[in-house]
């Protein structure tokens, strides 16, 4: 096994070991004349002739009871081209090869004839590689991808870095990789300039990271500015120098590569500006970094792999199949799951929204018993496929995917709802992503599949094993496949999108109306393999019909109760707050709740947030309370003091985010900060909300209060700052209900600056917690707790 292929004859210590036993040698041989270095076993001198030829004897004498064996003929001595004859004099006898450049650890000391002779070498072994690599993408462009970007481009990079004046050469390997390597694993005739700049960009921002001699000139400067730091005295001065640069250089780099892009988007065409945005998405090109391992079966052969990159550019795909991959048609999966479901004939229900399909041959995509809930639970799913690259699809993937789930609840979720009584979720898919509601459940398909089979079993072998439970998750996971090739197919034919004809997932069916049949499954492989037996109890959310008519029931007292709040006296308020806490104990024995992690880009922002939402319908109608944090702080604090799912459990909705520049957000700065609130707000179409905000979140929050936005229902202020801004005109507009809570033993000057300033609102209530500081609902959890509960069930008028 070659060393440079990271270990040597075969040992990886092997290196190491040897490092260290070499030392005492190196030891014995320091000499102010010389400086040395030494790799392993290989060793470099630098000095004058007769001081070298002095270190070459003393090598020779001291190293054989050290068990290091010089040969003279085996070294090289670099000189200059003057010094050759006096080079020759001073080594006479000792058969060194004396040259005016050498190759040492993969670059080449000497002349720059030398150098040059040596790079034109190497390009010469890399245009000859990548042509060897152009013809393996014929048949395996997913092999030859990952094995430029991730070994050949490395070793281009290395001579940029450490070799000046390299253009030249790389630009010969630049024609070779734009115009036969490239070509070949994306299976397209030629790529103009343009795309060629774009599939230079990181991952990250919509590129594939095949990097353009231009995005490497500057490499080699930056690391002699890197390496001037080894000069200085003492080590750790140094290391500290070297970390504060390489942060430096990186953000230049950062800067650039922002810059580039948007110099490229601003000069593309509105299809190509589109595509670039939604695989810059988050996770979009993970799958390109992702090893493809044959044993997890993320190895792609070339149709599959050109087909993804079609879809990730919003490309035509080439050969594109009609039927289904098994050749059969769909139908029946299994007892619990079924394709196509033909919905119950209506006998004169009458639903509200005049949207509700009434035909009688009305079918939707999937339904599935206990996925949602208990076993006898039953769920339908209707889904939808879109082209995120059409002219009349909106150009935010977040509003795309909001939008195409309210026309198909619009259209199914009432009659679902009231004359099936079951539960209905939109599943949005576009050819770049999914919707935020499609990660549950495939989460869940997938765990249930996963748990209902032997633990003993690793992950992969459990599906396969089982012909039922695999058969279930293939054909779920086709469905978008299939509706999406359909749909594709009639836009081809149709020449132009009209409408939104074109990204429903069930106006396309199959020839003659038929459906696919899959085989029966043989006895042996029904045991015991019910998936929902396993589910969790925290995920039975409807137990029964009766538990469903109370919850109803509760839901209108509760609306008349909230009305008659205003006018009880104050000692009618006191009973009326103890029965908030059997509403509350009865509501956190019935409600579930639902939690999700996610990521979304807010103003450039990749913002982290975290949502406890609450799964059962009478929850509608009540406020979402969303919690900030201060500076030292994060959406992890909510969370590990499990305000999220307690609140929940009182029937809100909850979320939790992480400011930018906190938590697992990004940096970046925010110049409209109510902007920044509204856009998650309006995201996720929230039509009232309750806002948390602890001191330095008041950036935020108050400068949407300010905004007198009437969706704007409730604000808990925890000493937020910024409070000092509202004016008393605008206060006096303000219709939001503010409920300030502060520390006793608060020692900042925003507990008393910001009570006093939001005293000015029209409705504003503050609360006092004892033996607590600035984050009183860290000292006193309990207790802010009990306190913001108390304003959300009984003081809060929504």
């Amino acid at each position: 096994m070659l060393s440079k292929e990271g270990t040597t004859q075969g040992d990886p210590l092997a290196m190491a070991m040897y490092g260290i036993a070499i030392i005492p040698l190196i030891k014995h041989l320091e000499s102010a004349e010389v400086t040395q270095k030494w790799h392993a076993d290989d060793g470099n001198a630098a000095g004058s002739l007769r001081s070298l030829r002095r270190y070459l004897d003393k090598l020779e004498m001291i190293g054989k009871p050290f068990g290091y064996y010089c040969k003279p003929a085996k070294c090289h001595l670099i000189v200059k081209k003057e010094k050759f004859a006096e080079a020759q004099e001073v080594f006479k006898g000792t058969n060194i090869d004396i040259v005016e450049g050498f190759r040492v650890l993969r670059l080449v000391i000497g002349s720059s004839e030398e150098t040059k002779k040596f790079f034109a070498k190497k390009t010469d072994d890399h245009l000859s590689l990548v042509d060897k690599l152009a013809e393996l993408a014929k048949t395996t462009p997913q092999n030859v991808y990952s094995c430029y970007t991730k070994g050949v481009q490395e070793k281009i990079n290395f001579i940029s870095r450490t070799t000046p004046n390299t253009q030249n050469d790389l630009s010969k390997i630049e024609e070779a990789v734009s115009k036969k390597l490239i070509p070949q694993i994306l299976g397209r005739p030629e790529i103009d300039e343009t795309d060629r700049s774009t599939f230079s960009l990181p991952l990250r921002m919509g590129g594939l990271n095949l990097q353009k001699p231009e995005d490497l000139e500057r490499n080699y400067d930056r690391l002699q500015q890197i390496a001037t730091c080894l000069d200085e005295n003492e080590p750790d001065e140094a290391a500290e120098k070297q970390q504060r640069l390489t942060a430096k250089i990186k953000k230049e780099k950062e800067q650039e590569l922002k810059k580039k892009k948007e110099d490229l988007m601003s000069r593309m065409t509105l299809e190509k500006r589109q595509s670039i945005i939604l695989a810059s998405e988050k996770g979009s090109s993970s799958w390109l970094n992702t090893m493809h391992l044959k044993r997890y079966n993320f190895d792609l052969n070339k149709s599959e792999f050109r087909d993804a990159m079609c879809l990730h550019y919003g490309w035509e795909p080439k050969k594109m199949p009609i039927n289904c991959a098994c050749g059969k048609q769909f139908t029946n999966v299994c007892h619990d799951v079924e394709i196509e479901p033909k919905l119950q004939p209506l006998q004169g229900e009458i639903f509200d929204n005049k949207s509700t399909t009434t035909d009688d041959d009305a079918r939707l995509d999937i339904k599935a018993n206990g996925l949602w809930g208990s076993r006898f639970s039953r769920s339908f799913f209707d889904v939808k496929i879109f082209n995120p690259h059409a002219d009349s699809c909106p150009k935010n993937p977040e509003e795309a995917y909001k939008h195409h789930e309210s026309i198909k609840k619009l259209k199914y979720e009432k009659r679902i709802t009231e004359a099936e009584d079951s539960s209905f979720t939109p599943l949005v898919f576009a050819c770049t992503g999914m919707s935020i509601v499609c990660i549950p459940f495939i989460r869940l398909t997938m765990t249930t599949a996963s748990n209902c089979l032997p633990r003993e079993m690793n992950c992969s072998s459990r599906l396969l094993s089982n012909k039922k439970i695999f058969i279930a998750i293939i054909v779920l996971a086709m469905i978008p496949l299939y509706a999406y090739q359909r749909s594709f197919l009639n836009t081809l034919s149709t020449s132009t999108f009209t409408g939104h004809s074109w990204i429903s997932g069930s106006s396309y069916t199959t020839p003659n109306d038929t459906q696919l049949i899959v085989e029966s499954i043989d006895k042996e492989d029904e045991l015991d393999l019910d998936p929902f037996k396993y589910l969790p109890p925290e995920e039975e959310i409807r137990k029964s019909e009766n538990r469903h008519r109370q919850l109803m029931k509760f839901v209108a007292e509760e609306k008349e109760y909230m009305k008659k709040m205003t006018e009880l006296t104050q000692s009618e308020v006191e009973i009326s707050r103890s029965k908030c806490k059997l509403k509350k104990d009865f509501i956190s024995k019935k409600c579930a709740h639902i939690e999700q992690k996610a990521w979304l880009n807010v103003m450039g922002v990749q913002t982290f947030f975290i949502l406890t939402e609450c799964s059962d319908s009478l929850m509608v109608g009540k406020p979402w309370v969303i919690f900030l944090h201060g500076m030292k702080y994060s959406s992890q604090t909510w969370i590990d003091l499990n305000y999220l799912r307690m609140v929940a459990k009182l029937g809100f909705n909850t979320m939790a985010i992480d400011l930018p520049g906190y938590g697992k957000s990004d940096k970046g700065e925010i110049s409209d900060k109510a902007g920044f609130l509204e856009q998650i707000i309006e995201h996720f179409g929230l039509t009232k909300y309750v806002i948390v905000s602890p001191s330095m979140s008041g950036e935020y929050a108050i400068e949407l209060l300010k905004r007198k936005n009437k969706a704007f229902v409730g604000l808990v202020a925890v000493a937020p700052v910024n409070t000092n801004t509202i004016g008393a005109i605008v206060a006096k507009e303000i219709q939001t209900q503010c409920f300030s809570i502060v520390g006793e033993n608060d020692d900042t000057r925003f507990a008393k600056e910001s009570t006093e300033n939001l005293s000015k609102l029209a409705n504003h209530r503050v609360y006092e917690i004892k033996d607590a500081k600035h984050a009183c609902y860290l000292q006193q959890p309990d207790i802010f707790l009990k306190e913001l509960n108390q304003f959300l069930l009984c003081d809060l008028k929504y």
